[in-house]
This record gives C-alpha cells, structure tokens and sequence, in this order.
C-alpha cells in the first residue's frame, strides 16, 4: 500500500472529482486530497480534508467496495492522523455513512462517535390512507402546484431564480417527476425536491415562502396523485423527511396520526478524535 497527497494543482484532483459526482460532491479549491493505491497503482481509496491551525474536518472518506475488509480503510486512517499530528492540528472529525462498516474501524482508533442529524419516515401507504392526511389532501384542488419536469419555461425561469435565491443547488439529483413547486399568482409559494431510491422517495428540501402550509398540502397532493398512478407496490414505500428541520416531525406525525410508525432514521455519524491527548 501506498498513500499520496494530491497538491492543489495536480491533474489527478480531476479523477476525484469524477468519483464525487457520483455521490453529489463537489471538490472544493483548499481541499486536502489523500489518496491509497495497492502495490500495482491501482486507486483504492481516497479521502478529502479540510484543515486549519486548530481542526481538520474528513470531508470525504472512501474505500472502494473491492478494496473493503483488506487494511486499505485503517492504512488511510492512519496515515491521516499521523500527517495532521506532525503538523499541529488538535482535533480531527469525520463524518461517516451509516452502517457501512466505518463505525468499527474509527472506533479502534480510539475516535468518539456521535449520532448525525436525524431523519423520519413513514410508509406511504400510512400517509395515503389518514383520514388527516385525506382531509388535508385528497379532492382538494391542487391550484398550481406541477412536477417539476412538467413546468412551462416560465416557471422554470422562476424556480431557478428562486433556487438562486434561496441557496439552492440546481444541480443537485434529485428527481424531476417526483419534485414538486407550488406556485402562487406565478410566484414559488413551496418548493419540495425529493430524491428517489429503491423504496423510498426521500424529501431533501421542503420550503415555503409563505407561512401557510397549505402550499406544502398542494405539493404533497401531486406527490401523492403521481406515486398512486405508479401501482400498488409504491403504498409500502417509505417517505423520508430528509430536511433535518424539526418541522419534518411534526407533519409526519400530524399526517400519520400515530406517532408510533413514524421512524427515525439516522444516515449518518460523526467520528471526533483528540490528536493531542
């Protein structure tokens, strides 16, 4: 094994920034770049950091899936930790994907684990047949509330302004059928981008310009018009509030009406280790 520190202007920050594409990251300009190949070159794993005097912040850790179980994680690791340790930084912190064996391999290195943001789910199937969800939904003209996919130019035109406005990526994946703007007198009244996976649509954003949830109900409307219309196997999808907004709870309570189905979902750790104990 052998690691490398990719400088700022080395060509071979390209490549990595094809591999984050895949994951919606982008490369940024002051990022540190380590990257670990076998004993024939071949790229095995990478990770991206963000350092100062005091911290420094793994944006990105990655050990390809083929490389997975054989010591590429752990020589990565350590050779991060010894780096930032000769040059002063005290503190070190991760952020780690839920579930895919990263938690064992920080933990062994002594690194403190704390739970990330939380996210909540609840079949569709539940949502479709509340009677709170009924009344607040169904039969109910949606006014202008459309897919995005189906939008006109002009209302193109006014989501991406209001994206810009609003610090929203317009290039993030999400999906186009199944996000949803609500317009009010041709104006962006709620914006609700959601991203699809085997089983589940996740709502990455959900936001209003107007206090008025009424907006959010319109969306949620067509959501729901464009899910049934895909069959019976969409009710026992999940629809996760991915937000992080405390808000995302207590609708999914108040649709659901039983707070017991409502699922919390956690996608993600933070690993916090102290280099100078």
């Amino acid at each position: 094994m052998k690691s490398y520190w990719i400088g700022k202007r080395n060509n071979y920050r390209l490549t990595i920034k094809r591999y984050l594409l895949a994951y919606r990251m982008s490369l940024p300009d002051d990022a540190d770049v380590i990257t670990v190949t076998d004993d024939n070159g071949q790229l095995c794993a990478f990770s991206i950091l963000s350092t100062n005097r005091v911290f420094s912040d793994v944006l990105f850790f990655l050990v390809f899936e083929n490389f997975r179980r054989k010591g590429f994680g752990s020589f990565m690791l350590s050779e991060i930790i010894d780096s930032l340790k000769e040059s002063g930084v005290s503190l070190l912190r991760c952020l780690l994907p839920f579930g895919e064996g990263f938690h064992e391999l920080f933990t062994s290195r002594g690194f403190d684990i704390f739970p990330g943001r939380k996210e909540y789910g609840v079949p569709f199937g539940a949502f479709h047949y509340s009677e709170t969800y009924v009344k607040a939904i169904e039969g109910k003209d949606p006014a202008h509330a459309v897919s995005v996919k189906d939008c006109t130019e002009a209302e193109k035109l006014a989501v991406r302004n209001y994206f810009r406005k609003n610090d929203i990526s317009d290039k993030m994946g999400y999906d186009r059928e199944l996000s949803v703007v609500s317009f009010d007198r041709g104006k962006v009244a709620a914006v609700m981008l959601c991203e699809r996976k085997p089983g589940t649509v996740m709502i990455e954003i959900l936001r209003l310009s107007a206090e008025s949830p009424k907006f959010a109900y319109r969306c949620f409307r067509v959501l729901d018009s464009i899910l049934t219309s895909m069959g019976e196997e969409t009710y026992s999808w999940t629809v996760v509030f991915a937000t992080g907004d405390g808000k995302d709870l207590e609708l999914a309570r108040f649709f659901s009406r039983d707070p017991s189905i409502v699922k919390e979902i956690v996608w993600e750790e933070t690993a916090v280790l102290n280099l100078q104990v």
